[in-house]
């Protein structure tokens, strides 16, 4: 339980989190110190649904309406984070590993023909200290929604415990709670009154924090920001503080991993570590040129990958540009929305530059015959070949995917005749690359 301590320890720890002072340190290596921020994150946010007990348990009081309401909740320290020697753990603090296990806890249910939602947030289990958020009954959050459901609902800050590497500690976290009953897409009917209930008092919670950090290097400041969310490891984005954080939808957004090569004025450095415990990012740098860095990013070199046409042909990047200048590499798939509603589009940008551009659509998916018969019915004439593999896979197998980082369908990458990747975007800019080509040929 959060007490007034560790309420007095979060303000503590907000107040003094925006006092870090910028860092500069030796010329090989830059050590940068993270503070959470809260809201208008750069790196993303997560949504994660409340699991409902079962029943209500006799410690949690202030109960809105005991008959229609469910109490949610949601682990900060999730299965996957708990696979440690739990006997090691013991032996070092004295304690079990499950006493640490935080939890965000939420109820939710109807009262007086609406519907109300109270998030505990200084975890005591009483609901009666909490803010209620009373509305209509039927509400349901979209994340695409532009009507402005998306933060009709209060941002709450709260300190919470979370584990790495078998050490636990405390980490704020913006949250907000919104009446999501659509997120699992139920497609049978609830068995039970009581089962529809639930499914129409479903609730998540949308995490809306993340890690920052600047530093200055060669005179010049940068910012830095770290996801704390997502299924894989983190994630940084990194710029000029004058210059702010590039949109999602920018083609000029990078994301990088641990150990990716990132490039800070003339200078490439390695993403040597990432930690959230204690939140801090290390920089090494690297002598390399340009030149010599095989990769995925805009102005780094294309491994000249190996390629094979609907027909089986076997091909190198090298050998598809047919004299031309550019060649426009496209992945897709015949099961990707955002592919198959950019296709007249890409068949006009095929017309209007064939004879300066070579196009290769690559389909990223097992069956070949949907895109053979897609390839025919909507004029795809230039070349056309299959990635085989599976789809919306974390760790997909095939080497181009994999060591090119696609990661969203469509994604576009524009290659000349050395490798140099000079353009790369995805559907969501694909307005962009009419830009990029009326540029690059009036040079």
């Amino acid at each position: 339980m959060i007490g007034l301590k560790k309420v007095f320890i979060l303000l503590f720890l907000i107040n003094y989190s925006c006092k870090f002072e910028n860092v500069t340190l030796r010329e090989d290596e830059i050590n940068i110190p993270l503070y959470t921020r809260i809201g208008n994150s750069p790196v993303g946010i997560s949504y994660t649904p409340f699991k409902f007990l079962d029943s209500i348990p006799e410690k949690f009081t202030g109960l809105q309406s005991i008959d229609s309401s469910f109490i949610g909740k949601i682990s900060t320290i999730k299965g996957g984070d708990t696979m440690v020697n739990f006997k090691e753990l013991r032996n070092q603090t004295g304690k079990d590993v499950k006493s640490y296990i935080s939890e965000i806890y939420v109820l939710s249910g109807y009262k007086n023909g609406k519907q109300f939602i109270v998030l505990d947030r200084n975890s005591n289990y009483d609901f009666s200290d909490d803010e209620v958020q009373i509305f209509e009954t039927g509400l349901d959050f979209n994340p695409f929604d532009a009507n402005g459901n998306v933060n009709r609902f209060p941002l709450d800050t709260m300190l919470v415990e979370k584990m790495i590497d078998n050490t636990i500690y405390s980490d704020t976290i913006g949250i907000r709670i919104q009446p999501h009953p659509s997120y699992f897409g139920y497609n049978n009917k609830p068995k039970d009154e009581k089962e529809r209930m639930r499914r129409e008092l479903l609730c998540s919670g949308k995490f809306e924090d993340y890690l920052y950090g600047s530093f200055v290097r060669r005179d010049s400041n940068y910012h830095i920001a770290v996801n704390k969310y997502g299924w894989m490891e983190p994630e940084l984005v990194i710029n000029k503080k004058s210059n702010g954080f590039y949109p999602f939808e920018s083609s000029e957004r990078e994301v990088y991993l641990s150990k990716d090569t990132l490039k800070i004025a003339d200078e490439y450095f390695s993403v040597e570590n990432i930690s959230y415990h204690p939140p801090s990012v290390k920089l090494t740098s690297l002598d390399l040129n340009r030149s010599e860095i095989i990769g995925f990013r805009k102005g780094y070199t294309s491994k000249n990958y190996k390629v094979k046409s609907l027909d089986g042909k076997l091909s190198f990047l090298n050998d598809l540009f047919e004299g031309k200048e550019l060649l426009l590499v496209d992945f897709w798939g015949t099961w990707c929305g955002p592919c198959i509603e950019l296709t007249p589009q890409l068949v006009a940008l095929n017309q209007r530059y064939s004879d300066k551009i070579s196009m290769v659509s690559l389909a990223f998916q097992k069956e070949i015959e949907p895109v053979r018969a897609y390839v025919k019915d909507h004029n795809m004439t230039w070349y056309n070949g299959i990635v085989e593999g599976v789809p919306k896979t974390i760790n997909p197998k095939a080497e181009i995917i994999k060591n090119l980082r696609i990661k969203v369908f469509p994604t576009f990458i524009i290659l000349d005749s050395k490798l140099e990747i000079k353009y790369r975007g995805t559907g969501d800019n694909f307005n962009e690359i009419t830009g990029f080509l009326e540029d690059y040929f009036s040079r």
